[in-house]
């Protein structure tokens, strides 16, 4: 039971030769990030006392991300990468990554993948290397 806390306040991030894991403190990181529809939504699930938001206000947040998010029309949508294997993920993760920032001297897939916002910018590009390696995926 003692790692019931991380389970909201961690991360699995792609790594060759096995994943990484990381922790988070729950009192610094009290906005879960939700993925819909290949947008990406956050909100605050404390209150500015810092007490905890009711299930109720966090269930009508996220009830109201399922209502904004628009679908997105492409071909290769970035969320099927979670069906391939971990490895296939992996190498794609991390050209998809480099390709994006173009720099040599960041190597560790775990440093890049921190800067957050940038999520929403890699999905073009992520999509792009699926289309040049072929890669077959269920649409949805």
């Amino acid at each position: 039971m003692k790692s019931y806390r991380w389970l909201f306040n961690s991360c699995q991030y792609p790594v060759k030769p096995s994943d990484k894991a990381k922790k988070f403190d729950s009192q610094v990181n009290n906005h879960p990030t939700v993925i819909k529809k290949g947008q990406f939504f956050e909100f605050l699930a404390v209150k500015p006392d810092g007490s905890k938001l009711k299930l109720k206000c966090e269930y009508f947040q996220i009830n109201k991300v399922v209502q904004l998010a628009a679908p997105v029309k492409t071909p290769f949508p970035v969320e099927a990468l979670t069906t391939e294997h971990r490895d296939t993920w992996q190498v794609i993760f991390y050209h998809a990554i480099c390709s994006y920032f173009v720099s040599s001297y960041v190597t560790d897939s775990l440093h890049i993948y921190e800067c957050k916002k940038s999520c929403e910018r890699l999905i073009p590009t992520i999509q792009n290397l699926l289309r040049g390696l072929s890669l077959s995926l269920c649409s949805f």
